[in-house]
């Protein structure tokens, strides 16, 4: 009977102790690679989530315009109406911010950010945008309307050497869609 009841309590604990043993000895290179994804997907998503309503202003602002190497789009912040543009450069995102002024609603840019994440870490990154109308993925992007998804594709290179694809990061452009945010 003794010999039973230990078999059923090895038998119930052993996904536990083999879950507990994977996690001990777990290489860092994955936490890394989630900690990089989170990273550009955030940077993303705050700048397209804030995508500006009426991006031409009577044709004194550039439309949504992008390619392989990165984007300009207007946005809304908390500084008000800024001209964000992402650039993939020498395997780094350069993020620059271009803010105008609350009220007059200048043409020329008030105050310039740069900031430059994952610098040398990036490998063959490239943006994509989504033609709503005829579902295909495009390089380029210069229609007068928004794309409906951007998608960022690249790998991670870490300090050793290793070199690995991270998942691509897709970001809705919710603006003129149908889900409630005209």
């Amino acid at each position: 009977m003794a010999l039973t009841l230990t078999g059923l309590l090895l038998l119930l604990l052993s996904p536990a102790l083999f879950n507990m043993d994977r996690f001990l000895f777990r290489t860092n290179t994955t936490a890394e690679q989630s900690r990089m994804q989170r990273l550009l997907y955030r940077r993303l998503a705050a700048t397209l989530d804030n995508v500006y309503h009426y991006p031409f202003f009577d044709g004194k602002f550039p439309p949504f315009t992008g390619d392989e190497r990165g984007f300009t789009v207007l946005t809304q912040s908390e500084k008000g109406l800024t001209q964000t543009e992402y650039l993939l450069q020498g395997g780094e995102l350069q993020i620059t911010s271009f803010y105008y002024e609350r009220d007059a609603l200048a043409i020329e840019p008030q105050e310039k950010e740069e900031t430059v994440i994952l610098a040398n870490r990036l490998v063959n990154p490239y943006f994509a945008y989504l033609d709503e109308t005829s579902g295909v993925w495009r390089s380029v992007w210069d229609e007068k309307d928004y794309p409906r998804l951007v998608r960022l594709i690249t790998g991670l290179r870490f300090e050793s050497g290793d070199e690995y694809d991270l998942v691509p990061v897709v970001i809705p452009l919710r603006i003129g869609q149908k889900y409630g945010w005209e």
